[in-house]
């Protein structure tokens, strides 16, 4: 921007860059001045106290980096190409060019205290170390698995370390190149010239939630080293205290920039911190007045985080993005209200089955002895902790509590471990509420995951539908309460603007809703006394709200400084009859409101996050538990005033668990975790009953059915192996390694348990799950491992298109390697083993069949005529054409198990359906029957030893379900 005078003269009020990104950015060591390079092929220089442009000068190509040697006599320009350009900041001219990479050169750094050495480094994945004054290459620092971000060097100058796109801290000694081996708290103790890294654990509070490793493009610490600014994707500069450890640390944010901020640098004294934005093309100079990060304001002073710090399991829950877990398109109408025994199709046209060998198989099966004719949901292995609350329910029935699981409403028996369904949902239910009025009595809400997100109210007696709530919640509803009378229902939504919405349920009807704001609501709850006022909480609020008419008007918050206290994350509600309110918070405190004024603190009432609060209406006792820091479960039970309680240790709970929901009757408490259990507390004796158990957050890949017991096996990435008894309807065992894990297959004789996981690793497991033998050849995650039927081999298939034969000794617990077939046309996803042990039949993700001969491992066009499979896992083949619905999209039937004495097939697909077939069934679309349940893919199903069990595990959901067959 120019001035032009009357008398002709021109002023240059304001110079900047033109078009093109401002990445480079150096302060001299001396001066309050500082450059800056750009891709608008200029080298412009400024003064930070004066607010003025004093050098513009032209350059030949666009440029990313520029750094001031410490004497203050160079300048170096780092350019796109990969060209280094020398300058003597004299004059500005050229001194010399350095040209060994052809990569954006990214960072540039002298050595201190006499500029010995210069770093260059480059998005070649190399820094090239060059002597001065000659300028001669001295060593290249390698070993970095992507482009180099940020070099800084030690007070020696003899120690380099550097940021890089994969995530890795590299230390290299200097002038020799090579590695060294520097240990996570050494890097603190070392004296460091500069620090511009974003990647050391003393910058582990800088980043933000779900951030990945662009989101952060600078950092500097300041000369007092106090302070660390950073600048960021999103438009702000911030300033954190240094080092900052604690995940999600506090700072204090800077907007101004309008894209991405590229740069910050301190000057000299850290009178001035300068950005730079790269689609804005602004230079911003910030003058500090020397507080730290938490002191003074900013356009947002409040810290992103809780005044009582982080928390993973609040800050997981809050993070889920569940707009990516509905069904795009579901094959069920929601809100259709169908009776399960509607949702059955029998087709009574049968096909005949020849079981001879024809033209077009090879293959023989053996002969029907008993029919599989239909399935019947008989128990299910699950319950959603992870990221619901308040959703297990005593019911007026004998003995019976409700909870939910995938896309189930199930009511169990805690004494019997009985179960009934309730199975009219199309997707995730994600929370679930009881009617207390004794006119509704045993009337369940449950709100599920969708794009047109629903509630269902249901009889817990009859389990029919009795109504149909939707048409206002987008993405899914979390939290679903009954209002004192049991007329009116609340809802809150997962949409951007966490709606809330108040039902007249009988008919359907939405009396008032509300956009609350764009923080997460977690539970929504009515006084127990009112149908007007309720009260919601969630991420760093609570409030308190009144129906008035056809809105919901909130309270203002009051919270009187004599406490000492701030807002945070409330996480559970419950309720005095003396009109207070509890608000268990992510401090391991519970805040006592009076009306909409906090009155007083409960402190340490947990020693970690509270996440369950329940209220006992009959006798007004409150039922309190949360997360504690030692990794043990407890709950606590309250008088009326919460002043005394008395606490039971849960021991049988899994270690590090969170009490998610709370109930109470009759002297017992219900409980669930976060690890999946539902348990129960006897309040005089303090026993400890166990009603389900179940894998945690993870998706469940490995199934396997033991050869002679009514036992499960399933392997899940919540890094555990569990075994199922089915007829007892019981964990038998569990174990937890040290990998997450995809796959599992007994022994033909049940002494070993074989285990592929993530990281490549197979481990054998003892029928009680100690590990006996554990071989890595391969580092591919392992998709499938089956022991051939006499069990002598076992053959593993990987990620990375290989199968792997081990010769297998049980006795000795013996495992040697035999051969590997490498350079398959896919990954494996199924293996099938001939009878004779002769041939192994291999499913890969290319739609193809190969076939190896065993034990050599080479592959072979067909197998010999006559050769009988000893099973049939596989989702391919012509036998199998019928299985694929129409216009499915990539593998969208994920397993399938033929029947051991039946002609039937048993399939899981990716939406949420089991189905039985005929088989073969060589005709495309062929006929079935479909059962629902699972609220996400099904991703294996295994018929048990005498077919009168098909077991199904969902992948998301991570429930293990059995169906009786009938046989």
């Amino acid at each position: 921007i120019f001035e032009i005078e009357r008398c002709g003269h021109v002023e240059l009020l304001i110079g900047g860059h033109a078009e093109g990104e401002v990445w480079g950015l150096s302060p001299p060591p001396s001066e309050q001045v500082f450059a800056t390079v750009s891709d608008d092929k200029t080298l412009k220089c400024w003064d930070a106290a004066e607010r003025a442009l004093v050098l513009s000068k032209p350059m030949e190509l666009e440029s990313r980096s520029v750094c001031f040697s410490n004497s203050g006599d160079l300048l170096v320009v780092g350019h796109k190409n990969g060209k280094v350009e020398v300058l003597k900041t004299e004059d500005y001219t050229t001194v010399t060019t350095l040209h060994h990479r052809k990569e954006n050169i990214s960072d540039l750094s002298f050595s201190p205290p006499d500029d010995k050495y210069l770093a260059v480094a480059s998005h070649d994945n190399f820094v090239d170390v060059y002597t001065l004054p000659e300028f001669k290459r001295v060593c290249v620092c390698k070993g970095a698995s992507s482009y180099i971000t940020h070099v800084d060097w030690d007070k020696s100058g003899r120690l380099l370390m550097t940021n890089s796109g994969a995530k890795e801290v590299l230390f290299y000694d200097i002038p020799k190149g090579t590695r060294i081996p520097l240990k996570t708290s050494d890097i603190g103790s070392q004296e460091w010239c500069t620090w511009t890294s974003v990647l050391s654990p003393q910058c582990t509070g800088i980043w933000p939630a779900q951030s990945d490793i662009t989101d952060i493009n600078a950092a500097h610490v300041s000369h007092t080293g106090n302070i660390v600014a950073t600048g960021d994707d999103f438009g702000f500069v911030k300033l954190f205290d240094f080092p900052a450890v604690q995940k999600h640390a506090k700072c204090k944010k800077y907007s101004g920039h309008s894209a991405h901020v590229t740069n910050v640098r301190w000057t000299r004294g850290d009178n001035f911190l300068v950005s730079t934005g790269g689609g804005d093309t602004a230079v911003a100079v910030w003058s500090h007045r020397g507080l730290s990060a938490g002191e003074g304001d900013s356009d947002e002073s409040d810290s992103e985080v809780e005044e009582d710090g982080y928390d993973s399991d609040v800050e997981f829950e809050c993070s889920i993005d569940y707009a990516l877990k509905t069904y795009s398109n579901p094959l069920r109408v929601a809100g259709e209200g169908i009776r399960p025994d509607q949702k059955t199709t029998t087709y009574s046209a049968e096909t005949k089955i020849c079981r001879q060998q024809t033209s077009d198989c090879n293959v023989l099966r053996r002969k029907s002895s008993h029919d599989v004719n239909s399935l019947q949901l008989k128990h299910v292995f699950g319950y959603r902790g992870y990221d619901a609350r308040h959703n297990i329910h005593f019911l007026e029935t004998e003995n019976e509590i409700v909870y939910h699981a995938a896309g189930l409403g199930i009511i169990t028996n805690v004494e019997t471990r009985e179960q009934r369904f309730y199975t009219e949902h199309t997707d995730d239910i994600l929370c679930l509420s009881v009617n207390k009025h004794p006119r509704y009595k045993n009337m369940v809400a449950t709100g599920q995951l969708g794009k047109q997100a629903q509630v269902l109210i249901w009889n817990a007696e009859t389990l029919e539908t009795v109504s149909v709530l939707q048409g206002y919640h987008t993405d899914g509803v979390c939290t679903v309460n009954f209002s004192s009378s049991g007329k009116l229902l609340v809802s809150a939504g997962l949409d951007s603007l966490h709606s809330m919405a108040i039902w007249l349920w009988s008919d359907g009807t939405r009396l008032a809703s509300v956009n609350n704001t764009a923080l997460r609501i977690l539970h929504c709850e009515f006084r127990p006394d009112s149908d007007s006022q309720l009260v919601s909480v969630g991420q760093k609020h609570v409030n308190f709200w009144t129906l008035a008419g056809t809105d919901i008007v909130s309270k203002r918050v009051k919270i009187p400084e004599s406490l000492g206290v701030k807002m945070q994350t409330m996480l559970s509600v419950a309720f005095s009859t003396t009109g207070i309110t509890y608000t268990g918070t992510i401090s391991g405190s519970v805040f006592v409101w009076q009306e909409s004024t906090l009155a007083r603190v409960i402190a340490n009432c947990h020693s970690g996050p509270v996440f369950a609060l329940y209220t006992t209406l009959k006798d007004g006792l409150i039922v309190s538990g949360g997360k504690e820091k030692n990794g043990k479960c407890v709950v606590k039970l309250w008088d009326q005033a919460m002043k005394r309680s008395k606490t039971f240790p849960i021991e049988c709970a899994a270690p590090n668990t969170v009490v998610k929901a709370l109930s109470r009757t009759r002297g017992c408490i219900a409980l669930g975790t976060s690890k999946g259990e539902v348990l129960t507390v006897n309040e005089r004796s303090g026993h400890v009953g166990i009603v389900v158990q179940s894998h945690g957050s993870g998706e469940v890949w490995g199934l396997a059915v033991h050869p002679t017991r009514q036992i499960a096996a399933t392997a899940s990435s919540d890094r555990s192996v569990r075994l199922w008894d089915i007829t007892g309807t019981v964990m038998e065992g569990a174990v937890t390694l040290k990998s997450p894990a995809l796959c599992a297959d007994f022994h033909p004789n049940g002494s070993h348990l074989a285990v592929g996981c993530v990281d490549g690793s197979v481990l054998v497991l003892s029928p009680n799950l100690q590990q006996v033998h554990a071989m890595r050849d391969n580092a591919a995650q392992v998709h499938v491992v089956r022991f051939s039927p006499g069990g002598k081999v076992l053959a593993v298939g990987s990620d990375d298109a290989t199968v792997t034969m081990y010769s297998v000794t049980p006795v000795s617990a013996s495992y040697t390697r035999l051969t590997v077939c490498r350079n398959l046309p896919g990954s494996v996803l199924q293996m099938d083993w001939s009878v004779d042990c002769q041939h192994l039949a291999v499913s890969l993700s290319t739609y193809q069949i190969v076939h190896i001969k065993s034990p050599e491992g080479y592959l072979v066009d067909s197998l010999p005529p006559n050769t009988l499979l000893h099973s049939c896992t596989s989702v391919l083949g012509d036998e199998l054409i019928g299985i694929w619905p129409k216009n499915s999209a990539k593998f969208d039937v994920n397993s399938a198990s033929v029947a051991n004495g039946s002609n039937i097939v048993a399939t899981g697909d990716d939406f949420g359906a089991v189905k039985l077939f005929e088989y073969p069934c060589r005709g495309k679309y062929a006929k079935h029957k479909k059962y629902f349940g699972h609220s996400a893919h099904v991703v294996g199903v295994r018929f048990t030893f005498n077919d009168k069990f098909l077991v199904s595990i969902g992948g998301e959901d991570s429930c293990v379900f059995v169906w009786e067959t009938g046989v």
